[in-house]
């Protein structure tokens, strides 16, 4: 024999379980509510400080292309595909400075920079990555080599041209290191740029003798 609830019945059961699955709501948010909170406020603080992969670091291995919007210095430039937007720190050298608020313009600063900018403003460049080296600096900027659409490879050629020091970071050696090596052997012997005679007397830098290879 089937065994059939009167309506009214039915009605008052089924509004018992309604008031009591709010009151096991209620119950639930005093119970975990503030954990839920403070493991909301965890969450963002370590998103915060170990960003996921972001999406200029998935177009970079993606080889697109990027838009120089902005060149900072001579080994600093401002990027920018699709609506995103980094800033890039060009990787194993170093142009003298001429932004750092610590320290005065330095010798063949403003050369590095106008050149910089002559070859990269509005320009198209594909940026490479290196294992060896971190994905970003202190300051939060990509660690890249570029270089432009018609494959102007521009960290060696800013170093070859006298723009620009050969820079291994931390005795870490990236892999052009050689290369770039050898490029500033070449510009120094032809007095490229600062490399030219009473250019730069007071740099310690612009010293007649040959870089050696990190090991």
């Amino acid at each position: 024999m089937k065994f059939i609830l009167p309506p009214r019945l039915k009605f008052h059961t089924l509004n018992i379980g309604i008031v009591a699955t709010f009151f096991l709501l209620i119950l639930l948010q005093n119970l975990f509510g503030n954990t839920w909170t403070l493991y909301q406020k965890e969450l963002k603080i370590l998103t915060h400080i170990s960003p996921s992969p972001t999406p200029q670091v998935l177009a970079v291995t993606d080889d697109k292309m990027w838009t120089v919007t902005k060149v900072i210095d001579g080994d600093t430039i401002e990027i920018e595909f699709d609506g995103t937007k980094d800033t890039v720190r060009l990787l194993g050298i170093d142009t003298p400075e001429t932004k750092d608020p610590r320290k005065p313009v330095q010798c063949f600063g403003k050369e590095a920079s106008a050149k910089t900018s002559e070859l990269l403003l509005g320009a198209l460049v594909r940026l490479e990555s290196d294992q060896s080296q971190s994905n970003r600096d202190a300051y939060k900027r990509l660690l890249r080599y570029v270089f432009k659409e018609d494959g102007l490879f521009i960290n060696k050629y800013l170093v070859e041209e006298g723009y620009a020091y050969e820079y291994t970071y931390k005795s870490n050696p990236g892999k052009y290191q050689e290369d770039f090596i050898e490029a500033q052997n070449m510009a120094r012997e032809r007095k490229k740029g600062l490399w030219g005679d009473n250019v730069c007397p007071h740099d310690p830098r612009a010293v007649t003798t040959m870089p050696t290879r990190a090991r």
